[in-house]
Order: C-alpha cells, then sequence, then structure tokens
C-alpha cells in the first residue's frame, strides 16, 4: 500500500512539474529579477550596475510626473473592475434561469473574451473614430463628433468602455460557475418563507 500511495504521489508531482517549472521561470523568475534591478541604477543597456537600495523608489515619490499615470491606472482599475463584476453578475442571474435560447446568448457574450486584445483595439479605434464620430456629427453631439480616442477627457473611459465588452462574458462564466453550485433547496424554502426577488439575491445567491 505504502509503495502505491509512493508511485501517485511522484505521478502527481511528474505531472505538476513542468507547469511549475515554466511559472517559477517565466513569472516568477522575471518579478523577483524586476525588484532586484529596481533597487540598482542598471539602465537596463549597460552590464555593469551599482547597488543603491531604494533611492529609485523615493525618486519615484518625488517625481510630479508620476501623478497622472498613477491617476490614470486608479481610473482605469477602478471603473473596468466595477463595471465588469456588476454587468458580469448580472448576466449571469439572468442566464441562470430556465429561458429560451440560454446557451447561444451565453456563447455570445463570452465570444469577444476570446479575440485578442489587438484585434478589439483595432474594432474600438474603427469604432470611436468612424460610426461614433458620424452619429455625433449627425446628432449634433460634439463630445461624439470628434474621435474620443484622441481626446484627453475621452480616451480612457473608452479604454475601460473596450476592455468591459471585451471581459464581461468571461467575469460571467466565472459566476455562473458559483451559481450554478448553489443548491436549488435553497431559494425553494426561501420562496416558501415568502422571501422577496432581492432578498433571495443577497441572502442566497
Amino acid at each position: 500500500m505504502n509503495t502505491k500511495n509512493n508511485r501517485d504521489l511522484l505521478i502527481s508531482i511528474g505531472m505538476v512539474a513542468p507547469a511549475m517549472i515554466l511559472y517559477l521561470l517565466f513569472q516568477i523568475g522575471p518579478l523577483l529579477g524586476g525588484f532586484y534591478y529596481s533597487l540598482t541604477d542598471w539602465n537596463g543597456i549597460s552590464r555593469d550596475h551599482n547597488f543603491i537600495g531604494i533611492q529609485n523608489y523615493i525618486t519615484l515619490v518625488k517625481d510630479t510626473g508620476v501623478i497622472v499615470p498613477l491617476k490614470n491606472t486608479f481610473f482605469y482599475a477602478f471603473w473596468s473592475m466595477l463595471l465588469l463584476n456588476v454587468l458580469a453578475l448580472a448576466f449571469a442571474v439572468g442566464l441562470n434561469q430556465e429561458i429560451k435560447a440560454r446557451n447561444f446568448l451565453r456563447a455570445c457574450l463570452f465570444l469577444p473574451a476570446m479575440l485578442a486584445p489587438l484585434v478589439v483595439g483595432y474594432v474600438f479605434s474603427f469604432i470611436f473614430s468612424e460610426p461614433i464620430a458620424a452619429l455625433g456629427k449627425t446628432l449634433d453631439i460634439e463630445v461624439l463628433a470628434n474621435n474620443m480616442l484622441g481626446s484627453l477627457d475621452w480616451s480612457l473611459t473608452c479604454v475601460v468602455i473596450g476592455t468591459t465588452w471585451r471581459m464581461t462574458g468571461w467575469y460571467m462564466v466565472v459566476y455562473l460557475a458559483g451559481l450554478q453550485t448553489i443548491p436549488g433547496e435553497l431559494y425553494e424554502a426561501a420562496d416558501i418563507d415568502g422571501s422577496g426577488i432581492w432578498s433571495r439575491f443577497f441572502h442566497i445567491t
């Protein structure tokens, strides 16, 4: 019995080892390497570098030019994550019901997640520069009439919209997987107790 357990353990390790080696080489390795070089004065080209501790981080904090990129990053992260999770949860709850064409609708929503980011970028670049601009000129809406991707005020919003369109289906599938593990008996008991839609959503779903 002990021999069989050891063999199973070796087989398990052998199956996991290739993925772990690749992960260590291409994820953990570069991460640790990047952190080390951030503590040096290496310019990214020369062979020589000196250890300078956290001086680069001190310079970064004092650099006023970093504020705008940080604001843009937080704006993008906050709104994209908020929209992605809200829309994905709403679609997941809706498409977890017994409705016609449920699987077709799921596939349609998940399809954008299968597209390469470069393709999505080209598609939305065309949408915002051509159809949206034409619509804005027709309706005499100044914001839409100009290329929104070329606007300092709206370009980041356009990127958030593109990201939301592409990734909502992916997040929806994750939520669906969680929703389908909820026992149906809980909803039946809630119906018997007279719980409303929102009560079931917040206390069960």
